[in-house]
């Protein structure tokens, strides 16, 4: 018994250190209306699941005009424990927070300054 924990344990350490990447998609907002996508980094962090990189919001709620607004910006993504996860967003210069608990998908607030707090889903894939 001791030997199969010890074995779990191994590959679960393995398969972190080979983590470079994550895809990370979802949904914010009180209807959904935002879907965001971005592909982040590992960064050279000794210890931490820290990823950054480029991030993107298309609008994809019904009053769009002239098609959807889209919003490029920056994520940094920690993954602080198999359940819990801490990001921050820079988005048209403004950053928020989020700290959310997995489910189904991680899911929580969003915190920008001088806005209220919106729901947001966030599905994360690694990538090795």
């Amino acid at each position: 018994m001791r030997a199969v924990l010890l074995f779990c344990l191994a590959m679960a350490l393995t398969h972190d250190a080979h983590a470079q990447a994550l895809n990370v998609s979802g949904q914010l907002g009180v209807l959904g209306e935002w879907e965001l996508s971005a592909k982040l980094s590992r960064e050279p962090a000794k210890g931490t699941r820290q990823f950054s990189g480029p991030l993107t919001l298309k609008h994809v709620g019904l009053c769009s005009q002239e098609g959807p607004e889209e919003k490029v910006g920056s994520a940094q993504v920690q993954l602080v424990s198999a359940s819990r996860v801490v990001a921050s967003f820079v988005i048209d210069g403004v950053t928020c927070t989020y700290r959310g608990r997995k489910s189904d998908t991680y899911s929580g607030l969003m915190s920008c300054p001088g806005k209220s707090d919106q729901p947001i889903f966030l599905w994360i894939d690694e990538v090795e």
